[in-house]
């Protein structure tokens, strides 16, 4: 009776482990999230752009984002931009618009938090003054000041610390730790965002806490000593780290 009993238990221990594969027999994968950022490549002075967040997962469309903000700064005066929140959204594209009063190179950062990932996708726009006779029409319409109110109303500021990591292989996984001012960084979403020679990106490689303060990946996922960019989110806290992982 009793070995009825145990293998009994073991037919139903095993039963309830098949739930969490699929039909092959293998660990189901979690897809990524990705970013599509639409913006044009240059645009006047006072004159209204519109820029488009599309974000998707295979082949769903991710119409439910946690959070949704576009970063905006004039090149080499990242610490001064702004960050506003999308305007409007259709589906799964979150659209912000937006009036630039000087001419320059502009960068506008999506940052995207959806079903626990995050992607940072960038684009550049070049801003050239408006033409002198399109000024001059247009000059009784002077909304800057309003439009500067309303901005700062959904400004939304990155919090900046001393973020230091530490990475290292260990038994085929990626370990990387990670502290903010000196303490262990819990909590946080860490994504790898790997590039090629040329400065493309070409592979997004989210991580996840194995304990407090320290993000597990696969070494497989990387070749090599690669040349990455870490990026750290948790709650208004958003930072970058350069960093070269050799194996």
């Amino acid at each position: 009776m009793k070995k009825y009993i145990m293998l009994l238990l073991i037919v139903l221990l095993s039963a309830c482990g098949q739930d969490e594969l699929n039909s092959g027999g293998q660990a189901v994968e979690l897809l990524p999230i990705e970013v599509e950022l639409v913006a044009p490549l240059e645009a006047n002075t006072n004159e209204e752009i519109t820029f488009e967040a599309s974000v998707t997962q295979g082949e769903e469309l991710v119409d439910d984002a946690d959070e949704v903000l576009f970063e905006i700064w004039l090149e080499g005066q990242k610490e001064s931009g702004q960050t506003l929140e999308p305007s409007e959204q259709e589906e799964n594209n979150y659209f912000i618009t937006h009036t630039f009063t000087e001419p320059g190179t502009y960068h506008v950062q999506a940052h995207v938090t959806a079903r626990e990932l995050h992607r940072m996708p960038v684009a550049q726009i070049t801003i050239s003054e408006e033409p002198q006779e399109q000024a001059h029409a247009e000059h009784d319409h002077e909304n800057d000041s309003t439009d500067n109110e309303q901005a700062e109303k959904h400004e939304h500021q990155h919090h900046h610390g001393e973020v230091e990591i530490d990475a290292q292989v260990v038994d085929s996984e990626l370990l990387l730790s990670a502290t903010l001012d000196g303490s262990m960084l819990k909590g946080a979403k860490l994504t790898i965002e790997v590039k090629d020679s040329s400065g493309e990106t070409v592979k997004w490689l989210d991580l996840s806490e194995k304990e407090a303060g320290i993000y597990v990946g696969s070494e497989s996922d990387l070749e090599g000593p690669t040349d990455v960019v870490i990026h750290i989110v948790k709650d208004e806290f958003h930072e970058h780290v350069e960093k070269n992982i050799a194996f």
